[in-house]
């Protein structure tokens, strides 16, 4: 299941089986999500095949409803990219919204974004949630993982729903996610709650990914195929985990603080590199920290747009000596043969940025190896990238990017 997957999920789950005559869901965090987030939050498929193998059309709808609208909101601002505050902006439309009873709202709450911004509104959350608890839907987008335990209590505590996934900051395969769903909801619903339930669902979710009362409800519902794949993924993005929070919390809290101090460091060495994001103060993140260092490119006195940023994050991942032949020889040779996979770049319209982000195995690769061996790997991610900048016009012309 990709994250997606469950975006289409939640917008499902409860509201299409209520008699409500219009459904919002409001949608965060817009070009920092998943890209087919907006697709799939209006119960739309996204791609043309489902975990199932069912073969689907693209934007097709997974159930039949004309009453949902999604309301997408970006949470930066258009000309300089850094974050603003919308707070208010998502407030007044979920609340003229809800002050028609016959209108059900879906709120998606980014707790952490592919550049580790965090909507910090926890007590906005618990207050609106008591106050529209019957029409309110909160979900927490913290796909990223980079959250603390205690804080996603906090958010279950609340009445939110949550939704995670094992490939983030704990490193494991793509396509694993997850909802979490608080005692408060399914204690809430009945068998007669799910009714009408949507065929199209059962391409995603089948007896085995459901677990508590919640399957009990659905078992009239869920096909028996077993997801092989998903629960795969899931084991070993569990051994990351499990791993990463066998270490102390107050250690490990304090690799993630130096690493991301040394990185930084680093960066700053390279004038063609300007440091977007990462360091920022977030309080019970990983290290208390954001851990997603956004790099702004820097190419012939202009940042580099989004085609750029992705054939530079190609080139860091493959073996360019053959591009460059008259660096070989030179002692900086041995890092045009070394392959980084960093994450994918950001597109922040008026230029896009380069992400290097700290993950689970990371802090354990720290504690095994030690510090100084780390940083041995960023600062030859750090001149690969700088020697590409240098020859970039010439690796173009003859790059072609698969």
């Amino acid at each position: 299941l990709d994250i997606h997957d469950f975006n289409a999920i939640q917008t499902n789950f409860r509201a299409t089986f209520k008699n409500y005559k219009k459904i919002i869901n409001i949608v965060t965090g817009s070009g920092e999500i998943g890209s087919d987030s907006a697709v799939a939050a209006s119960g739309r498929y996204y791609k043309a095949t489902t975990p199932s193998g069912y073969s689907v059309n693209p934007d097709e709808k997974l159930f039949k409803t004309d009453n949902l609208e999604v309301i997408n909101i970006s949470l930066r601002c258009k000309s300089t990219g850094k974050p603003i505050d919308k707070k208010e902006i998502w407030k007044n439309e979920l609340e003229k919204y809800l002050a028609d009873d016959k209108v059900m709202v879906i709120l998606h709450i980014v707790d952490s974004s592919k550049l580790g911004y965090r909507m910090d509104f926890v007590e906005d959350i618990k207050s609106l949630n008591r106050q529209y608890s019957k029409r309110l839907l909160t979900v927490i987008d913290a796909c990223q993982s980079r959250a603390d335990i205690s804080r996603i209590r906090q958010y279950l505590k609340y009445g939110c729903m949550v939704i995670i996934t094992g490939s983030k900051f704990e490193e494991g395969p793509p396509f694993s996610g997850a909802t979490i769903i608080p005692e408060m909801i399914t204690d809430s619903l009945t068998k007669e709650d799910f009714v009408f339930f949507p065929d199209g669902l059962k391409n995603f979710i089948t007896e085995y990914d459901v677990s508590g009362s919640i399957k009990d409800m659905l078992s009239e519902h869920l096909p028996s195929w077993m997801n092989c794949g998903l629960m795969m993924r899931w084991t070993c993005a569990l051994i990351n985990w499990q791993n990463y929070r066998s270490i102390e919390q107050e250690y490990r809290n304090r690799m993630v603080r130096e690493w991301i101090a040394n990185f930084l460091n680093l960066a700053k060495q390279y004038p063609d590199l300007e440091i977007f994001s990462g360091g920022e103060a977030q309080q019970g993140a990983v290290g208390d920290l954001n851990s997603i260092i956004s790099l702004k490119i820097i190419y012939h006195d202009k940042p580099i747009q989004i085609d750029d940023a992705r054939t530079i994050y190609h080139l860091l991942f493959k073996d360019i000596t053959l591009h460059l032949p008259e660096v070989q020889g030179n002692e900086k040779c041995s890092v045009l043969k070394q392959r980084f996979l960093i994450g994918q770049p950001v597109n922040l319209g008026h230029f896009a940025v380069l992400r290097v982000a700290l993950g689970a195995k990371l802090v354990c690769r720290i504690e095994k190896y030690g510090m100084e061996n780390i940083l041995k790997d960023d600062k030859a991610l750090l001149l690969k990238l700088s020697l590409i900048l240098k020859h970039y016009d010439k690796i173009r012309k003859n790059y072609k990017r698969k």
